[in-house]
């Protein structure tokens, strides 16, 4: 018996451990995941190809928390169709093939020999699942070869359905944290949107609500403004917003708390940064993975002082960091008010501006850009061009081949292909560059090139589409001092300009109202649209509490007041000076200079944007974004940021109601004053019979001389026709 309960009892032991050692393997592995990216991912309703040759190439991101795993897949769902003279030439004639390659390597050809919608499956080796882009993105490109169509009486084409996708075997993994690759992984340009909350202190101080805007801006450069960013308070921070996207801690470490939750490379002891007594104003950039989420990261953006925090928040809108101790720390001694970058020579070539020559041999649309920087505090003049360098082959259909050029997004010229331009290797075209489409600081020309064979049935591997810039394209780039006259500049059409006049914005301020989160949250995507317009190599916004600038020189800026009229100090030296006034204490308008004028319910939340010159300093300007409610604050806000209502701005007076905006400018306007109509009494509309008319009577009363004129008429008249009577019946007698 005492066997049989030995031989149970270890048989038990035996099934806990082994238990537990499952259990912990278990917990231990990452369970697999299957990532699945969609044409709606890749922003393409379909791919169309048209035979007898078309190709079409796509590139794209994967998130950084993806840990590809074996081989992916791709399922193809592609209908072709033919356009024949008959049915008997598609049966007869059918034919073509479609070649898939993904990351710049054949992973499937096709035989297309029957007409309709087919699934097709695709495998990729774990090998090719490494980008061979210097920007790590994916390639998947489609390539149509139905050559056979050129000797039969048909049209082939073929379209890549929504329907397919790829899928991609994963495991989730912590994101790399190492600086040296930021903005990554806060911006991944990935198949999903990047997303970032900035959390601030419950009671910030200008300097670190000043950081949290300098680093929106930051971002919104070097993200092209792509990375949607939002702003919550250290006590309003939840659990769910915590695990749903990556965070970034603004301010001192004793106004955040919640960094002692965090496995930080500088460690925090009481409540400071551990910093040497010399360096307690460094800056203090660290990035760590969530505790909160596999998939995000936390950085941290703060010091021991509000200027540290400031110097670590004008780093991270560089983008650019130097490793302290470890990769994902990075302490920030002083940023230098540098001087102006020297002008650049006023001629310089591509080669000379580092790029080699660029040959496009793809049918279709392709592109290749160059930037060149205009240093602040200049301008282009009205010389200034491209002179364009380029090639291109004589097997091209020039009247849909050639090239547009274009500068910031806006085109600036285009080439037409001829046969003279065949003849030559390098032919030369000059393009005028307008001062106004460039701006300061970095500037790109794209160029597009568009090729398409003379003649469909031309082989692609002969290698006949082609055409090549040569680095010896020339720009002529010649500088001068901008004079900014404040008066022309007085349109909200212009904004963003003159804020943006200087690429480091650092002659922008801030006036916000001071206690009031959800206008500096409102403010946020302003601050990223501003930063991606100026365009900068650092960012220099300035901040103020409205309540907190009696001894702030505000002549160097150009400023941004936002708020509620009657909450904001600063309206104290503004309201009079306003295009349209408010009434003194409230939030309501008093001038009536609108077309229809309304009566508004204090209830009915509406918005304003005003400008005029800045009372400090009469060269620069001052725009207020304001309104009657939180809601109108909002409104007006919005106006500065979301391109819809921003494109409807002009005048210097703007009013916002929701995505509805009405204008006017004050400086050509008259205001219409509303003087009272006298009310008539019964004397008044009664004449006085003691009134004589007066010689110098206006225009419309009775003459002096009339009443008796009339009277020696009527006398004269009367006489006449006694005199006739008269002579009548005396005629009469007689006879």
């Amino acid at each position: 018996m005492k066997k049989h309960v030995s031989t149970i009892s270890i048989s038990f032991l035996l099934c806990v451990v082994l238990l537990l050692t499952t259990m912990t393997h278990t917990h231990a592995q990452t369970p697999n995941n299957t990532g699945v990216v969609t044409l709606a991912n890749l922003g393409k309703a379909e791919i169309s190809l048209d035979g007898p040759y078309d190709t079409s190439t796509t590139s794209f991101g994967l998130p950084a928390y993806w840990k590809l795993i074996g081989d992916s897949r791709i399922d193809l769902n592609i209908t072709t169709a033919i356009n024949s003279a008959s049915q008997s030439d598609i049966l007869q004639a059918l034919g073509g093939t479609l070649t898939v390659s993904f990351n710049r390597v054949t992973v499937g050809t096709f035989v297309l020999n029957k007409v309709g919608t087919y699934d097709y499956a695709i495998n990729i080796p774990a090998a090719l699942l490494v980008s061979p882009r210097t920007d790590g993105l994916m390639e998947l490109k489609f390539t149509l070869d139905s050559g056979i169509s050129c000797v039969a009486n048909q049209r082939m084409s073929v379209v890549v359905n929504a329907s397919s996708r790829m899928t991609f075997p994963y495991e989730e993994q912590q994101p790399d944290t190492s600086l040296i690759k930021f903005p990554r992984p806060l911006v991944q340009a990935s198949i999903f949107p990047d997303v970032a909350l900035l959390v601030i202190p419950d009671k910030p101080t200008a300097v670190e609500l000043q950081s949290a805007f300098t680093i929106a801006a930051g971002l919104g450069n070097l993200s092209s403004d792509k990375l949607t960013l939002d702003l919550v308070s250290l006590s309003q921070l939840t659990d769910q917003q915590k695990a749903a996207s990556h965070l970034i801690f603004v301010g001192k470490a004793a106004s955040i708390p919640t960094l002692a939750e965090l496995t930080l490379p500088l460690k925090i002891k009481n409540q400071n940064f551990v910093l040497p007594e010399d360096s307690q104003d460094n800056g203090v950039i660290q990035m760590v993975n969530s505790p909160w989420s596999i998939r995000n990261v936390v950085l941290v953006v703060g010091g021991n002082t509000d200027l540290g925090t400031l110097k670590a928040a004008q780093a991270v809108s560089t983008g650019i960091f130097q490793q302290n101790t470890s990769p994902n720390l990075a302490l920030v001694q002083d940023i230098q008010n540098t001087a102006l970058p020297a002008p650049l020579l006023s001629d310089q070539t591509f080669a000379d501006m580092g790029y080699t020559e660029q040959e496009f041999s793809n049918r279709g649309v392709d592109y290749q850009s160059y930037n060149f920087y205009i240093p602040f505090g200049s301008v282009l003049n009205t010389d200034a061009y491209l002179e364009l360098a380029f090639g291109h082959s004589a097997l091209l259909n020039y009247n849909i081949s050639g090239l547009v050029v274009l500068l910031n997004g806006q085109p600036i010229g285009s080439v037409r292909f001829t046969d003279v331009s065949a003849a030559q290797a390098i032919n030369r075209v000059r393009l005028s560059i307008p001062p106004s489409v460039a701006i300061p600081g970095d500037n790109r020309i794209e160029i597009r090139a568009s090729l398409e064979p003379l003649d469909n049935c031309s082989d692609p591997n002969l290698g006949g589409l082609w055409t090549v810039i040569w680095a010896d394209s020339r720009l002529h780039l010649p500088f001068s001092s901008l004079q900014l006259n404040t008066q022309m500049t007085l349109d909200l059409s212009a904004y963003p300009a003159p804020m943006t006049f200087d690429s480091t914005l650092e002659t922008t301020a801030i006036i916000v109202q001071h206690s009031a989160p959800e206008y500096w949250r409102a403010f946020l995507p302003v601050a990223s649209y501003l930063g991606n317009q100026s365009n900068g190599a650092i960012t220099k916004l300035a901040v103020f509490f409205d309540d907190e600038i009696s001894d702030v020189d505000l002549s160097p800026y150009n400023l941004i007041v936002v708020g509620q009229p009657s909450k904001l100090g600063v309206m104290n030296k503004l309201n009079s000076l306003l295009p349209v006034p408010f009434v003194a204490g409230s939030d309501n308008t008093e001038g009536k200079f609108l077309q229809v004028t309304y009566q508004i319910p204090p209830e009915v939340p509406v918005g304003y944007v005003e400008l005029m010159p800045s009372p400090w300093n009469k060269e620069k300007v001052l725009i207020a974004a304001l309104g009657n409610s939180a809601t109108g604050v909002n409104w007006g806000i919005s106006s500065l940021v979301d391109a819809p209502l921003r494109s409807q701005l002009a005048g210097d007076f703007a009013v916002i109601n929701d995505f509805r905006i009405q204008t006017v400018d004050t400086q050509l306007v008259v205001p219409v004053e509303n003087t009272p109509v006298p009310q008539l009494s019964s004397e008044m509309l009664t004449p006085s019979p003691l009134s004589q008319p007066s010689g110098d009577s206006p225009s419309g009363s009775r003459p002096a001389w009339l009443l008796p004129a009339l009277i020696l008429t009527i006398v004269l008249v009367v006489l006449v026709i006694f005199a006739v009577v008269f002579l009548t019946l005396r005629s009469w007698r007689k006879k």
